[in-house]
């Protein structure tokens, strides 16, 4: 063939046909030369922020109110209704939790890769909100550890994919800043979760009453949050539709450069599992170290997380006002978390935030375990609040920056997550039902390890001069040390504490506790110190709110009567620290009616505890002061055997109080009318019983209206109960028991007790 043009003497004469270049292929030949502009820098950074950080705020927060609600249910007659408000069955509730939680921690974080995170976290909290949501339906204790089992499955893998997924989209000197934004969730749950559960503990319809609807609503409402999330969360940079073509391929450079080269998000995508990456996770010996004082912080933030309904109760407040004041201890927090997590991200330190931290939560514990006022006590979670929350946002943070690339991020994290979570061991038994109300034992278990935590945090800060053999050492050695005190703590103790106290051992501990309280003072008054009553000066309070769920169990005519609804709530126990006790009852703000010869020798300190049952439940209060009556002889001696103790705390406006008035023989003799409640010694003086269908026999003749006999039971120990019947639906007191025998039992009862009421009330307002 010839050639029908010149042929060119060499290959280079060859012209070459060039396709124009890409804006994009312009910024990456640009982006290997030169620094990342810094205004699209910041760009990539609002941007993710808004798209990303609300999500997961959402997903945080439904989170720690699904695993929390529980105690917002205890309080609202989970317990009582389940039949486990005795014993450790919620506590072991609240474990079974974590075991799956921890388990699925490390797997989960490999899942992430495969299954993607937009996809991935949205099907958790979908799933979880599912469960949530038929606890509502629970009718036993083996269903309540079947939901919380499933709870904890899918919750577990949330954290360490959460942190795997901001970073994928965020640098290590962003990370902490990020954390703290999603994680100040956790104490705002308490208190959003709180503030829904007091509204929705009112909800009665369908047979289902209270508790249930805490389930029900907040479970759907994190389902339909978890539906939303599917189509709103990107999986990578490379895929964030809210981000343009070119800051994706610079959010993706970014991040290589921050790695120091071992990854891009691109190279995510299709990095390969390898077992190498594993070992050097669990070689790291920052992980142990974070791991370690993450469990020491823990420790304080699960169970004040968990028991702050029940702290709060303790303290002397009612279950309405109980779910309430969680809230204010629980916003401080998380202003708190919100400012730690600017502050730390600036000057780029996370140690001294958690030192201070630490001890901010420290005195917090010393004022809840040595303060007596209850609002000084109060005060004392908040600083917990503010101390313990902050602190994780700083370990996570401060771990994620040490290790990558991805797969040694997503195992180091794993470990962590699951050794930090081991502390829920400790916190879901360290607040227990018999130490209620002041819960000293768990007060003193979180302030132990907030000491281990700071010296954990001084060996972090000075790692690089120990061998990752000492670390080891001291990491195994400080959480076995840790485990075997918990367990000495409670394998050693007395069967009686572990259970339901006897009397006499809960009598001396809360004597030793309150050895500092007044030694009431006693006035003994006569006829002319008293003027008749008006009605208005003996009426009840009107006090309808119910306090807690009722059970009824017995068959016979004095039947264990825990209930918590007024008047019941204004009924109790009075007890002298030389170990004796008598029943009594509220009848004004700080005035309680009992029998005379219940009144304690000198030297005796003496403590009403409303609604006791089984240990003080509700918070009790001092004895200040004690008006009695002389008293007259023969058939009239029990006619003036009755005592008005006034209390240092008005906890009359918290538990309701009962009006008294005189029997009207004419009216009211032989009818069955009358309800006695007391604490008979022949049932152990720890359970409270109730009779109805009392009727008054004999009206004694020395005094009109009193006393009283009745055909009601009664044994040492029901001593100063209150014998009351409801007019037009107000409960009133008729009388205090005195004495009893075969022929039925006997009521200081009359106008001198009904006027002496009526002085109470005056003078001590």
């Amino acid at each position: 063939m010839h050639s029908t043009g010149p042929v060119p003497d060499r290959a280079s004469d060859l012209e070459v046909s060039k396709p124009a270049e890409t804006h994009v292929e312009k910024l990456r030949r640009q982006q290997t030369q030169t620094e990342i502009d810094p205004v699209m820098d910041k760009s990539i950074d609002r941007k993710c922020d808004l798209h990303i950080i609300p999500w997961l705020f959402g997903i945080w927060l439904f989170a720690f109110i699904d695993r929390s609600n529980i105690g917002n249910a205890k309080i609202d007659g989970l317990t009582e209704d389940l039949g486990i408000e005795t014993g450790n069955k919620f506590n072991i509730a609240l474990l079974i939790f974590f075991i799956p939680y921890i388990l699925v921690d490390v797997p989960s974080n490999w899942i992430v890769k495969h299954v993607k995170a937009g996809i991935y976290l949205p099907a958790l909290i979908t799933s979880w909100g599912l469960v949530c949501t038929f606890m509502g339906f629970i009718k036993s204790f083996a269903g309540l550890v079947i939901c919380r089992f499933l709870l904890g499955m899918f919750e577990g893998g949330l954290l360490g994919g959460i942190l795997v997924y901001l970073a994928m989209f965020y640098r290590r000197h962003q990370m902490v800043f990020r954390i703290g934004l999603f994680y100040c969730a956790a104490p705002l749950s308490g208190a959003f979760g709180g503030l829904l559960a007091t509204g929705l503990a009112k909800i009665e319809h369908g047979g289902y009453n209270r508790w249930p609807w805490i389930f029900f609503i907040e479970g759907a409402i994190t389902t339909l949050f978890g539906i939303v999330c599917f189509f709103t969360m990107p999986n990578t940079p490379a895929g964030a539709k809210f981000l343009t073509e070119e800051e994706r391929f610079v959010a993706m450079i970014r991040l290589k450069e921050d790695s120091h080269g071992a990854t891009t998000t691109e190279d995510i995508n299709d990095e390969h599992f390898k077992w190498h990456w594993v070992r050097m996770a669990f070689k790291a010996p920052q992980t142990y170290l974070c791991s370690l004082a993450w469990i020491c912080l823990l420790i304080p933030l699960y169970s004040f997380s968990l028991f702050l309904p029940s702290i709060v109760r303790g303290l002397g407040y009612h279950a309405t006002k109980a779910q309430l004041f969680t809230a204010p201890p629980n916003i401080a927090a998380f202003f708190t978390v919100l400012a730690t997590s600017i502050t730390s991200d600036r000057i780029k330190a996370r140690g001294p935030i958690m030192v201070i931290g630490s001890i901010v939560a420290m005195g917090g514990y010393i004022m809840l375990l040595a303060a007596k006022e209850s609002s000084v006590r109060y005060g004392g979670t908040f600083l917990v609040a503010v101390g313990v929350y902050p602190g994780s946002a700083m370990i996570m943070g401060w771990l994620s920056n040490n290790l990558a690339p991805h797969y040694v991020r997503a195992t180091g994290l794993g470990v962590l997550i699951a050794l930090a979570n081991t502390s829920s061991f400790v916190a879901s038994f360290i607040y227990r039902a018999q130490d209620a109300p002041d819960y000293t034992l768990g007060h003193a278990v979180s302030l132990g390890s907030l000491v281990l935590c700071l010296l954990t945090i001084g060996i972090k800060v000075i790692a690089s001069k120990f061998t990752f053999i000492f670390i080891m050492v001291y990491f195994s050695s400080s959480l076995a040390a840790a485990i075997l005190s918990f367990a000495g703590v409670v394998l050693a103790a007395p069967a009686n504490e572990l259970g339901k106290p006897s009397f006499k051992d809960a009598s001396a501990a809360k004597a030793a506790q309150d050895s500092d309280a007044p030694v009431p003072k006693i006035h003994t008054i006569s006829l002319k110190d008293l003027k008749p009553f008006s009605e208005e000066q003996a009426d009840p309070s009107n006090i309808t709110e119910s306090l807690g769920a009722r059970g009824i169990i017995g068959t016979d005519d004095r039947v264990v009567w825990d209930s918590q609804e007024y008047p019941y709530s204004a009924m109790g126990r009075i007890s002298g620290s030389d170990g004796g006790s008598c029943s009594a009852s509220l009848v004004g703000p700080r005035h309680v009616a009992t029998a005379k010869h219940c009144v304690p020798p000198s030297g005796v300190t003496t403590r009403f505890q409303p609604m006791y049952f089984d240990g003080e439940r509700a918070g009790g209060s001092q004895a200040t002061d004690v008006i009695t009556m002389e008293q007259g002889d023969g058939s009239c001696f029990q006619m003036e055997d009755w005592a008005i103790f006034i209390l240092a705390d008005r906890l009359g406006d918290q538990f309701g109080y009962l009006g008294a008035k005189t029997v009207d023989c004419d009216a009211q003799k032989d009818k069955p009318i009358f309800l006695h409640f007391g604490y008979p010694g022949d049932k152990g003086l720890e359970k409270s019983y109730r009779q109805e269908g009392i009727s008054v026999k004999r009206c004694a003749d020395c005094t009109p209206g009193g006393p009283l006999e009745t055909d009601a039971d009664g044994i040492p120990g029901q001593s100063g109960g209150p014998l009351w019947a409801e007019e037009d639906g107000a409960p009133y007191l008729y009388g205090v028991l005195s004495g009893t025998s075969d022929q039925g039992s006997g009521f200081a009862s009359g106008n001198n007790l009904v006027n002496a009421i009526s002085k109470a009330r005056s003078d001590y307002p």
